[in-house]
């Protein structure tokens, strides 16, 4: 055991409640030429994620990665790897040298629109050059109502989960909205693993432009009172 912690690499979560420019992330470290970084978790039949983990962490470091890393959402680790206790699975991971990047956005609506604008297109972000060409949408109030209720529910276990939790917090309108702070971004986590920094590359398109609400949908004044009131229900993450 000893042996295998000396051997260990710097690992790292990139944890959230999803839509918050995570898959982002992680497109740009896997840049960098020695972090190898996932976009899921994926147990493969494995019932410990600990033990799943670290069989990922050993192939990671066999490949010639010094530093590795893992995206866990919330939806993710709750619907599909059914991990009954995501505050148990952080708390071990922190425990085991794992570092905890929590990753959110100061603008909880904004969580909610990138959802419903995903679910509707199939997709979440395009790889390729240029611009996305966003089409203003009308959102139905039962439609919107649903997401809020899904979405409230998974910012909630997002909040539970990290109680008691050490993390290092990284907010995508302050982080990631821009080239410039991409770069940052990535030089602070390259310095968090005790790694050399690299430049950032990414070859992902931005779905819905930084506009306000009113311009990005059509019946805003409709379905405002909807909007407002659940972003009333997170006030910590206004402050970023």
């Amino acid at each position: 055991m000893a042996g295998e912690t000396a051997r260990q690499i710097p690992r790292f979560v990139i944890f959230g409640s999803g839509r918050v420019g995570s898959r982002l992330l992680v497109d740009m470290l896997n840049s960098h030429p020695y972090i190898f970084c996932e976009y899921n978790m994926v147990l493969g039949g494995c019932p410990d994620p600990n033990d799943w983990l670290a069989s990922r962490v050993s192939l990671a470091r066999q490949g010639g990665a010094r530093a590795y890393g893992i995206r866990l959402l919330v939806p993710q680790l709750a619907d599909n790897a059914n991990v009954p206790d995501i505050h148990g699975l952080l708390k071990s991971l922190e425990s085991d040298g794992w570092q905890i990047i929590h990753l959110c956005r100061s603008n909880p609506v904004r969580v909610v629109i990138s959802y419903v604008h995903a679910a509707r297109k199939g997709f979440h972000l395009r790889a390729g050059e240029g611009a996305w060409q966003y089409e203003p949408m009308t959102l139905n109030a039962e439609e919107l109502s649903n997401w809020i209720e899904v979405v409230s529910d998974w910012m909630a276990r997002e909040r539970d989960s990290l109680q008691g939790i050490s993390v290092r917090k990284l907010v995508y309108e302050r982080d990631l909205a821009t080239e410039r702070h991409q770069q940052i971004t990535v030089n602070r986590i390259s310095a968090w693993l005790g790694m050399q920094t690299a430049t950032a590359r990414k070859n992902l398109r931005r779905q819905i432009p930084d506009r306000q609400l009113s311009e990005l949908i059509v019946n805003y004044d409709e379905v405002r009172f909807l909007l407002d009131r659940f972003s009333e229900a997170f006030p910590e993450l206004k402050t970023g």
